[in-house]
């Protein structure tokens, strides 16, 4: 989904903070204060199921900086890279996402270099939901999405669903990836090869060792 449709949806609800410091992740950021999404306001139950058909589903009433800090320490106990899936309820795109993944063109494929379920663990984080004929922004959703956009060295979202990739022992090394040319919008297609790529490019960034800073020069 182009960004145009997003605009009254993206902006950041929240200072993002100073970026963790490294080796620690410190969530929530020391500004940060929750907000629930309008939906909240209503039938809690009803907020978790698609709000049309084919619709994807988010945590749409919960803290969603707090399900990521509790994604964040899950992934370091399991020793796995974290995937974070950032989309919207109204997203076609992002529900074909929810659909795959578990499935045998993703966590249940077998035969890559990559083991796969071995080697992530996966959150899905909303950004915007509709409510009453509008989409609105989940700041909650929103708080995350720019607190990893501060740590990702200048990447821009462009598009949802937006992905990034996480070593939960290195928080200030954040794979961040647009998904606009993963797939074939026009044929209604999810590409999945596209997305395997998109996170092995993830994979390979966080396991390979980050070059030391530059030497200083003596007296400057």
């Amino acid at each position: 989904m182009r960004l145009s449709v997003l605009a009254c949806c993206l902006i950041a609800a929240f200072p993002v903070g100073q970026p963790a410091l490294a080796g620690t992740w410190n969530l929530p950021p020391a500004d940060y204060t929750y907000s629930a999404a309008p939906p909240c306001l209503e039938d809690a139950e009803k907020a978790q199921r698609p709000l049309r058909p084919g619709g994807a589903v988010y945590k749409v009433c919960a803290d969603q900086m707090a399900h990521f800090a509790s994604a964040i320490a899950d992934a370091r106990a399991a020793k796995k890279l974290l995937i974070v899936t950032v989309g919207a309820t109204w997203c076609p795109w992002c529900a074909a996402l929810q659909r795959l993944m578990p499935g045998p063109e993703f966590f249940g494929r077998t035969g890559d270099p990559i083991d796969w379920a071995k080697t992530f663990k996966h959150i899905e984080i909303g950004v915007s939901t509709t409510h009453k004929g509008k989409n609105l922004l989940i700041p909650s959703g929103d708080a995350v999405v720019q607190h990893l956009l501060a740590l990702s060295g200048g990447v821009k979202l462009r598009a949802i669903p937006f992905i990034f990739v996480i070593d939960p022992e290195q928080p200030q090394r954040v794979f961040a990836r647009n998904t606009m040319d993963l797939s074939d919008f026009s044929k209604g297609q999810q590409d999945m090869s596209g997305f395997r790529k998109a996170i092995a490019e993830g994979h390979a960034y966080l396991t390979t060792p980050a070059a030391p800073p530059p030497a200083k020069t003596p007296g400057k």
